[in-house]
């Protein structure tokens, strides 16, 4: 088998026709398509097994009863008997070619890991391609990365990272793509966007979902700088104030947020301050040129009260 093409879902009868139809139009000879379904109580089930009776390509349903995204693209990558994993989320879909393509650029190249582009597409109409970063640890930081969908693995490398940590309630991902970088250097970034990611309507991010995401964000940074500073120095060195300066965005965007949160932080990452060599003025506003000078602290508490008295 030379891919496995491997579907979460849960409670997705809106979507999941269209999904399976765009692994079924890849026209891939050699391949299979896996359906976790993790504790769906609507239709999904039933409508996957009316699509498998008229499909030609090999479909199998699994269930996983451990709720979550982690364990169900787990269980999927455990039944997977291909070379290749591409995995897709029920409510997004592949363009035609993409598995096609990134297999022929896998196997030529003797790759681990295709970074990919997507298209972002919303209900409204609007839409806009995320175009990875060709530099992958400047994109895993910045966020120009490829997502769940875009991206594509040799399943040996997976496997051997231990897959997704089921631990992590949010952010398994980005945890998944640091440790694959950490793991492997055959790694290509393909910039042409070959699949879509579909935002939906009510999708509105609550003040402790912002919180929680720029929390994340800024250990995320963190996390990359300290493997960096070990592993990569010369590289690191080369680029630190790009590291920092994303590091220290989040920071900023969190404190908007929770001040006293964003002010713990900083003081974890940055127990001497932030220096000079920290800020990247192509990354981050003019002012925080002065955190080197005066303080992430006074500086931030500042800008927050003054936006507080223009408001």
């Amino acid at each position: 088998m030379i891919v496995s093409m491997i579907i979460p879902a849960y409670n997705a009868e809106r979507f999941i026709l269209r999904a399976l139809q765009s692994l079924v139009d890849q026209n891939v000879e050699n391949s299979e398509i896996i359906v976790v379904d993790n504790n769906s109580t609507d239709a999904t089930v039933l409508m996957i097994n009316e699509f498998m009776s008229s499909c030609s390509c090999p479909v199998k349903v699994i269930s996983e009863k451990i709720q979550g995204e982690a364990a169900a693209r787990n269980a999927g990558l455990a039944a997977a008997t291909g070379k290749f994993i591409q995995y897709l989320d029920a409510d997004d879909y592949l363009l035609p070619g993409k598995v096609d393509q990134h297999i022929r650029m896998a196997e030529k190249e003797e790759l681990d890991f295709v970074i990919g582009g997507s298209i972002q597409k919303y209900t409204t109409g609007e839409r806009w391609q995320r175009i990875p970063d060709t530099d992958p640890w400047k994109g895993l930081a910045s966020g120009m990365f490829g997502d769940s969908n875009s991206n594509f693995y040799l399943k040996e490398v997976l496997t051997d990272i231990g897959g997704f940590d089921e631990r992590i309630a949010i952010g398994t991902d980005i945890d998944l793509y640091f440790r694959l970088l950490a793991a492997t250097d055959k790694v290509f970034v393909d910039t042409e966007p070959r699949s879509v990611y579909v935002h939906h309507d009510g999708e509105r991010a609550s003040d402790s979902n912002m919180i929680s995401e720029y929390t994340r964000r800024v250990l995320n940074c963190y996390r990359i700088i300290k493997y960096l500073q070990k592993e990569e120095a010369e590289y690191y060195l080369e680029n630190r104030s790009y590291f920092n300066a994303f590091a220290i965005k989040n920071l900023r965007f969190l404190a908007t947020y929770d001040l006293e949160e964003s002010l713990r932080l900083s003081r974890e990452l940055y127990p001497n301050g932030i220096k000079k060599d920290d800020v990247a003025r192509d990354v981050l506003p003019l002012f925080s040129l002065l955190y080197p000078y005066f303080g992430f602290e006074f500086i931030e508490r500042l800008r927050l009260s003054v936006k507080e008295f223009l408001t």
